[in-house]
């Protein structure tokens, strides 16, 4: 958490201070999901994006529902320049348990994503919304996927693509 704190404010060699002795305290640390994410965390911000997408893999295979790291391992996706790959393991992360898995900062996350990749966007987000409003609670916000259209009107799309 301290760590984290000092990542946000911009004091790099702080945050790998507190990393540092995290992990020393840490048994296996390896095999600790918490210290792949840390490890991640650092590497996006020395700007290491092949090294971050490594760790939050990492994480993901401790914690497969880990929700914040599927969505870093999708930004460091992104930063790879990866948009579809990116786009993919957001959708797979959704796809493994939508009612968990749907949260605000990944739904909208992926749906500008959507917008990056493709012609035909306003499908795929869609297709999201439809999934958020069959499966999320309220704290879902719904505006993260807009298309341009009013909650609740119709839509003339024929096909829609995604998830």
């Amino acid at each position: 958490m301290l760590g984290g704190l000092h990542l946000q404010v911009g004091d790099l060699p702080s945050a790998e201070d507190v990393f540092e002795r995290m992990e020393c305290l840490v048994p296996d640390a390896d095999g600790t999901a918490e210290v792949r994410m840390s490890r991640g965390f650092l590497e996006m911000a020395r700007g290491e994006y092949s090294a971050a997408h490594a760790e939050f893999d990492a994480a993901l295979v401790l914690q497969p529902s880990n929700t914040i790291a599927a969505n870093n391992r999708a930004v460091a996706l992104l930063y790879l320049c990866r948009v579809a790959d990116a786009i993919t393991s957001l959708e797979d992360h959704l796809r493994r348990d939508p009612v968990r898995h749907v949260e605000t900062v990944l739904v909208s996350n992926l749906a500008a994503m959507y917008e990056l990749q493709s012609d035909n966007a306003a499908a795929h987000r869609r297709v999201l919304d439809q999934l958020v409003h069959m499966v999320a609670a309220d704290d879902v916000i719904m505006a993260t996927t807009q298309t341009g259209q009013r909650p609740g009107a119709a839509s003339t799309a024929t096909s829609a693509g995604g998830l």
